[in-house]
């Protein structure tokens, strides 16, 4: 059977960008370590800054505030596993050698590859088990002093995630699952907490900048970059308190991964917002 080497010229340019988006895909999400497992339910002198009593009206955080971020957690560690299967096939489709037969087939071939890619209960259940945790804390977070209008972004947060899973639909379920991550800092702001709501905020725009960046929105990156030196500021003399060393690292990361937003070089951006997320980690273990 004669066999020849597949023509790729034609899709050459979509392909390097779609290695080059799930490269970046891989690497945000492998920089996505929010959980520390109980960290809700543990006590911490760290507190928001504030007034005695407003910090002394802040009812204790349930757990099902914790055990929605673990679900979080656990839809984005699906999601990475969905990367690296389709970075792996691009990597083989560009490759591979077929005998005419299989390139008449390749059609039926691809799809098969998008099943093995399409099974999504893992997600499906993590979502629903977010439902339900946020039905049990929703009431409990209004009676704290939730406003409604960051009610209803978290609800809007989590249909467009719901709808993102249920579509199977990878790019776009990774962006709602960062912009549902900076509304819960939002209900986690009226709960006493031993990590400070500011930490997951810097946490969020460092994300969301570094995901816009994969998407070539260098612009919205750059906005977002500036975000996170603003929630830094409202976190830095806290953070002074608990590690200094610590914090001054982690203000210099944040300032090189700015940089590495402006000089608009992707790989850098990856490299720079990871040891940023890095350095909030510790710092979150710390508290």
């Amino acid at each position: 059977m004669r066999l020849r080497f597949i023509n790729r010229r034609k899709t050459e340019g979509m392909s390097l960008m779609m290695s080059r988006c799930a490269v970046f895909l891989i690497g945000m999400v492998l920089m996505v370590s929010w959980i520390v497992p109980g960290c809700a339910q543990k006590q911490s002198e760290a507190q928001k800054p504030g007034t005695s009593s407003e910090q002394d009206q802040k009812p204790e955080a349930p757990p099902a505030l914790e055990d929605m971020r673990a679900d979080m957690a656990a839809i984005i560690s699906e999601l990475e596993t969905k990367v690296k299967r389709q970075k792996m096939s691009s990597l083989q489709q560009k490759t591979e050698l077929v005998s005419e037969e299989e390139l008449q087939q390749g059609g039926t071939q691809q799809k098969s590859g998008q099943e093995q890619q399409g099974d999504w209960q893992k997600e499906e259940s993590s979502l629903k088990k977010i439902h339900l945790k946020w039905n049990i804390l929703e009431p409990e977070a209004m009676r704290a002093g939730l406003n409604p209008t960051s009610r209803n972004n978290f609800e809007k947060a989590l249909n467009e995630l719901t709808e993102a899973i249920g579509q199977h639909k990878l790019e776009e379920s990774i962006f709602a699952a960062i912009n549902l991550y900076k509304y819960y800092s939002d209900v986690a702001e009226v709960f006493e907490t031993p990590v400070p709501p500011a930490l997951f905020r810097v946490k969020y725009e460092t994300m969301k900048a570094a995901a816009e960046a994969g998407r070539g929105n260098w612009q919205t990156a750059q906005q977002h970059s500036v975000k996170i030196q603003e929630e830094w500021e409202g976190l830095k003399t806290k953070a002074q308190e608990v590690e200094k060393n610590l914090t001054n690292r982690t203000e210099f990361s944040i300032f090189d991964f700015k940089q590495a937003v402006e000089s608009q070089q992707l790989v850098l951006v990856m490299i720079k917002s990871e040891i940023v997320m890095r350095n909030l980690q510790e710092l979150e273990k710390k508290f």
